[in-house]
């Protein structure tokens, strides 16, 4: 029984940077694939068909789906019952499920946009998913590497903060010593404190700048020896 011609449609663009998986009958990794999920209204028969330039593989589960285990939950797969390369996937659908429809390519590495046409009894509903286990790797994400780095850096601000106020502390000359702890003359100098400097007991006394014999008379003429009389005589006017 072909499905009623009722369309619904949806766009994706495979990229470089897309989840990838292992196909349920590869073994091998590498194939971009994106996830849709998919409900309906009216239970009944539905076609999912592709639409793209290059050759693609369809998969529809139940949900949930788990990339990690393709072969889980799986209802039906296509190659190439579409035309060009393209899969075509029948399937009953009930009102209330929800199931998967994963969009990917016969072989690795490709990637472009593509498009789904979906006819059945009624509109269906396809909107974005997000597997189980992306959700769990989300939450591992957030709590074990973001909260930590969250944590680490507010822990560098406030230590980079106190920082500024010892600084700018110490240049106001405020400083305080811990409780119960001796005050070391080094460690907190005690600034704005009066000291009382008392005369040291005793006296320094400076010697005279010239010798004692200095200070006294100079020697008459009368005084003098005859020699020296005789070599100089007294000066007269």
């Amino acid at each position: 029984n072909s499905p009623a011609s009722t369309i619904s449609s949806y766009s994706g663009y495979l990229l470089s940077s897309s989840q990838s998986f292992a196909r349920p009958d590869y073994s091998s990794a590498g194939y971009y694939y994106e996830a849709i999920r998919v409900t309906v209204r009216t239970s009944g028969r539905y076609s999912f068909t592709s639409i793209s330039s290059y050759d693609t593989y369809g998969y529809l589960y139940n949900d949930p789906f788990n990339p990690s285990k393709p072969s889980r939950n799986l209802i039906a797969s296509d190659d190439d019952s579409g035309n060009s390369n393209q899969f075509r996937i029948n399937a009953t659908l009930q009102s209330g499920n929800t199931y998967v429809l994963v969009f990917t390519t016969y072989s690795t590495g490709v990637t472009g946009s593509f498009s789904i046409a979906v006819t059945g009894p009624t509109m269906a509903t396809l909107s974005s998913y997000t597997s189980s286990s992306a959700s769990e790797w989300a939450t591992w994400k957030t709590v074990c590497i973001v909260v930590p780095c969250v944590i680490l850096f507010a822990g560098l601000i406030s230590v980079c903060v106190y920082r500024q106020k010892q600084k700018a502390a110490s240049n106001r000359g405020i400083r305080s010593a811990p409780r119960n702890q001796t005050m070391h003359p080094q460690m907190y100098p005690m600034t704005n404190v009066s000291r009382n400097i008392s005369q040291p007991p005793y006296t320094i006394s400076s010697p005279s700048m010239y010798p004692s014999h200095m200070e006294e008379e100079p020697p008459s003429y009368e005084s003098l020896p005859p020699y020296f009389k005789a070599q100089y005589p007294p000066y007269s006017t």
